[in-house]
This record gives C-alpha cells, structure tokens and sequence, in this order.
C-alpha cells in the first residue's frame, strides 16, 4: 500500500500554526494569518483521502465506519476536555467576570457542534473584543470533526459512482467549487463574515481541494513525465513551482484580510487551491523543499499543533484581549507565545504519549473496564510515584474547578451584553443615515429652535457642553469614522452634529480600512473635517495609518482620537496616532483622550463592565471631550 503520511507535512502544520497565533496577536501585520486553518484543512482532506483511495486500490477492508469515527472523535475529545477545565478553572479563581454562557459553549464544543452554535446565536468572531471566550476557536474543531463523519461517505459515493481515481477527483472538484460559489452567494459585503467563516457548507471546498488534489495529482506520473522531458534536472522544476507557490501562500497569509469582499469572493478558495497543489507537490520525490520541510525541530514541533491550538486562544484571551495589569509578560506577545508552545508540549506529552501515567485520567488501559474507585483507593493505599499522587490530585483539582466554573457561569440570556447594545446602536447608525435629508432642514433652523423638538434623553447629550460649543457643533459638518466605542455613542454624535455623518462598525480596525476613505468620498459621505477613532480593537503601523490619512485627504482637517483601552497595543497605537499629527501638524491633530483619561481618578466608573466600551457617564465625558477639543481647532472658523 502507498505511503499516505509525510514528516514534511508537520513542519506545515507548525508553519500554519504559527500563522493562526501571530494573526491573533499581530492582526494588522499577519492580517491573514487566519488562512492558516485553512491549511490544516486542505491538509486533513488530502491525507485522508490518500489513505482512503490507497485502500480502495489495495481492496483492504477499512472496518466499521461508526468506529473509526468514534476512535477520531475520542482523540480530539479528551485533550480539549482537560485543556477546557484547565481555562475554566482559571477563569473561576481570577476572571469571573468571563464565566458567562460557559454551559452552552461548552457542551456544543463537545458535541463538535460550536460553530453552528455560534452561528445561530449570532456569535461574531471577528469582535472578539465583545464577547471573550476561551470556547470561540472550538469552531474549527467542529467543522473538522464533521468532515471526518461526512467526508469518508463522500469518498465512497464518489467511487462507487465513478470508474477511476481522475473521476473521482472531479467530482470533488465540482463539490468544492460548488461550496465557493456558495460561500460568495452567502456572504454579505460590507456585513460580519462570520456565518460563512463557520459555516460547514460554505468551508467544505477546503477538505474538498485537498481530497481532489489527492485524487488528480499523482506525483509518480509527474515524475516519469518530467523525467522524459528535462531529464535529471527535473526536480528542480518541481522545488522552482514550489517555492514560487509558498511565496504566493506566504504572501495572502500576510495580507488577505478577514473582512474583505475578495476573500470570500474566490480569494479563499483560490488560497486553497493553490495549498492543495502545494501540498501534492510536497510529496514528490527528489524534492528539496520538501527534504528541507523535514527538519526535525520543527517536525516535532509539528506534531503538537493540536495542542498549540487547544491552548493559543485562552492564552490570548486572558493575557492579551482582555483587560489585565501590564507588565512584561502581558505587553509582550513573545513570552506568551512562548508559554502556549510549553504547554502545547506538556500537554502533549501527558495526554497523547502518556509520558506520566495517571489511574484514570490518561493511563492505558488496554481495553480493561474502568475500576474508578478501585484505581483511587489503590493509587492511595498501595506504594506509588509521588508524581503519580501528584498529578492525579493536579486533574481532580481542575475537574472540581471545571465544574463549579460551569455551575457559577451566568445564563445564555446574559452573554455578550455590550454586543447586544453594539448591534442596536449600529441599526440606530443606519437609520439615521437614512434621515440625513431631515437631519439637514433640522439644522437650517436655530438651535434653540432644534432644541425644541429634542425628546428629554436627546438634550441630556447636551450635559457640560458650553453654549458656544453647542452652537458649533450645531453647525459643524463632519465625518465621524469610528469602531464599537463610536457606535454606541453614534446617537450622542447625531444629537450634537446634526450635519455629521456616523461611520462606525463593531471589531473595525484601521489596517482593514484601505479604499474605504475613497467609497465614502464617492458617496458624499466624506466632508471636509473628519474625526478618526480607531485603535481600540488592534494596532497598525505608521504606514497603514499614513495611507488611510492619505486616503481621507491631508488637505481635510483630521482629527485623531487616541485610546485608553487596557491592552498591550494600545501604546503603540498612541504613538503611531502622535507621530503622524506632529508630522503634520496644520492639517492633522492629535485629541488626547489617553492623557485626559489618565489623569482622572473617576475614569474607571466611565467603562462599562468589560473594561472597554463607555457606560453613559463615560459616553458624555467622551462626547464633552471630542467636542471641546474640535472646538478649540476650529472655533476661529465658526
């Protein structure tokens, strides 16, 4: 039978693995670093269906299909259940505040269903600065466990119904183009990707590819046809489309953005294709990219990808996402990459080689029945390794704070509160829009006059504004582009700026804006002062910032708000946000909402719980701010 596994295949797997970590902490810089599933699938669908069609051609019989499931699903299970108590457990004796929908997160992870759980609720994964989880990256899980229960039967339709292995390689050809189509036809421009970035249906081209390039691919024929024509020198043709290829992979994983319209409108699935010939060509004998590929650090760094990824988004979640004290740990994202390969390797060496077995929770057990209280008792009584004594205390003492985390986490009514909010204030964003012409004969008329058709809670956002302030906003017209801080302050800001334009999004980053100055521009929407929000969600580099300024206008007037957000980035967002107004101080300027926040001992009770987005004491402080401080720019002017 053909050889089905390649070591080349996990250095790929770290590489890849790497990719989804740096896009997690270094979104602006390895913006499609999310690509790196995409391997893992393409990947998965490759090798399997080697293995597949190599005991198809052998007619060796595979056995109960249920089982072989069952043995898939027992693997994956157990590591994710342990590494799941270890968060939770965590979260219980130092973040209770993110014990929140734990029971429903947990159980459809489980159940290999969480990414139509997150689907279904509405879940973003986009805006994770909204609803933390340590269960959110469990989506992928689900959509690989339910591709190994749907592709085995795929295969076996296929070849039932075909005569050869190229058949059978363009039905899955046509089954993978079918769910990219799919996946353009559901997608939304301009709308949260997430249901197409979950959905089994629109991300089985991904398995899909990697099964037909298995199917269409043969390398041993590649070989003889390359070997008649350039002779000895072929594998060099072989490494040269090779390198050019991971060039281009390389390339989409730095660039392509999670947002954007091109990449579920062919770009995804034209990265996977183009992953899928990569990977056959890996297996191509001779090759020296693929010798190279098998070096065995990183092989055997390759080999613990699965706990990597168990472990990465926790550690995210908990020392970078979230508001934490900084320090050199949590400003760092080294140490903390660092940290999720220690304990991608311990875990690994606990679970899966069971370097150090403990009665219960990862002995063999060699098809014996499970004793639990015999194995305890004896484990006690009778002369054992300390460390045995001590791990096995170690795994109870998690499965206790598991748990209890489950049974104190609050309801799924209660979670993702500021999301909620968020997605009101957005549908409050469009709706206004919709009414700027009534917006506009509003303002021809006086302020005092405009005043008196305000409700009560409209004139509330006039708090602490002077007069004069009032009067200018009154008559400003401006272009507001901000993230979720702005959306859920957009009907203060139509309040005060009835000329304004509201442009906001939850999860928005600037590195993801690029053209988008130019469509407001071609809609009217980009006047001739505009003020920027952003860096709340993620940083970006001088150069992303200078080409957004460019984009806008530097001939406008651009106000930069800059963040007080807890989070490692949010310095150099500061920075990067004061070096462009110095460099161009006549047109740009700086409003330093981070030094005005500072220095108030009250600001905390401006945030909302999660320690980010205004409650509405804080919202006017913010409002009061911006408007002094364009006020204080342009009141010569009005």
């Amino acid at each position: 039978m053909k050889k089905n596994y390649f070591t080349q295949f996990d250095t790929i797997r770290f590489l890849a693995m790497l990719g989804i970590i740096l896009y997690h902490y270094l979104t602006h810089r390895v913006s499609g670093g999310f690509l790196g599933v995409d391997i893992f699938l393409v990947l998965s669908g490759y090798l399997v269906t080697s293995q597949m069609e190599s005991k198809y051609q052998a007619d060796i019989d595979e056995g109960s299909y249920f089982k072989k499931t069952w043995e898939r699903m027992r693997k994956v299970w157990w590591p994710m259940v342990i590494i799941t108590m270890v968060g939770l457990t965590y979260l219980l004796l130092f973040r209770q505040q993110l014990l929140v929908n734990i029971g429903i997160n947990l159980t459809t992870s489980l159940l290999f269903v969480n990414n139509w759980q997150q689907i279904l609720s509405g879940s973003s994964y986009f805006a994770n600065m909204l609803h933390p989880s340590l269960t959110t990256h469990y989506w992928y899980i689900a959509v690989y466990m339910q591709f190994m229960v749907i592709w085995p039967l795929f295969f076996k339709v296929s070849r039932r119904f075909t005569k050869t292995k190229w058949q059978s390689g363009l039905v899955m050809l046509a089954a993978a183009l079918l769910s990219g189509i799919l996946m353009a036809i559901v997608f939304t421009p301009g709308e949260d990707p997430s249901r197409v970035y979950y959905g089994t249906d629109t991300r089985f081209f991904s398995i899909a590819l990697g099964g037909a390039a298995a199917q269409l691919l043969d390398m041993d024929q590649l070989a003889t046809w390359l070997k008649d024509r350039v002779g000895r020198f072929h594998h060099f043709i072989v490494d040269a489309v090779l390198l050019g290829l991971l060039a281009i992979l390389t390339y989409g994983m730095l660039h392509m953005l999670d947002a954007a319209t091109f990449t579920y409108y062919g770009g995804m699935f034209g990265f996977d294709l183009l992953a899928a010939v990569t990977i056959a060509l890996l297996t191509y004998e001779g090759s020296w990219v693929g010798f190279l590929l098998k070096f065995k650090p990183l092989r055997w760094l390759g080999q613990r990808t699965f706990h990597m990824y168990l472990w990465y988004y926790p550690i995210n979640v908990l020392f970078h996402m979230v508001p934490t004290s900084q320090n050199g740990f949590t400003n760092s994202i080294w140490p903390q990459v660092i940290l999720i390969i220690v304990l991608s390797c311990l875990s690994y060496a606990l679970l899966e080689e069971k370097r150090w077995p403990v009665p219960v929770f990862n002995e063999v057990r060699n098809n014996q029945p499970l004793r639990l209280f015999t194995k305890v008792r004896n484990l006690f009584k009778e002369p054992a390794p300390w460390l045995t004594r001590i791990l096995f205390i170690a795994f109870a003492l998690v499965f206790l704070g598991g748990v209890s985390a489950v049974a104190v986490s609050k309801p799924a009514d209660n979670v993702t509160v500021e999301e909620q909010q968020a997605a009101e204030q957005a549908k409050k964003i469009e709706e206004l829009n919709k009414q700027r012409a009534e917006q506009e004969k509003q303002a021809d008329a006086s302020l005092s006059t405009y005043k008196k058709n305000l409700s009560e809670a409209s004139l509330g956002f006039y708090q602490g504004i002077p007069d004069e302030q009032a009067r200018f906003a009154y008559q400003l017209s401006v272009t507001f582009i901000g993230d979720s801080l702005m959306v859920g302050e957009s009907e203060g800001l139509y309040t005060l700026y009835p000329n304004a334009i509201v442009d906001a999004a939850v999860g928005r980053q600037l590195y993801t804006l690029i053209g988008y100055p130019a469509s407001l521009d071609a809609q009217g929407m980009l006047k001739d002062v505009v003020l920027v929000d952003l860096g709340a969600n993620g940083g970006f580099t001088s150069a992303q910032l200078s080409d957004f300024l460019d984009e806008i206008g530097r001939e406008k007037t651009i106000f930069l708000v800059n963040t007080h957000v807890d989070r490692p980035w949010a310095d150099d967002v500061n920075k990067t946000l004061a070096e462009a107004a110095s460099d161009d101080s006549d047109t740009i300027y700086l409003l330093d909402w981070h030094e005005y926040y500072s220095n108030h001992e009250e600001a905390s009770t401006w945030l909302s719980q999660d320690g980010v987005h205004f409650n509405p004491d804080g919202g006017q402080v913010w409002l009061q701010f911006i408007t002094n401080g364009m006020y204080e720019v342009l009141k010569k002017e009005y």
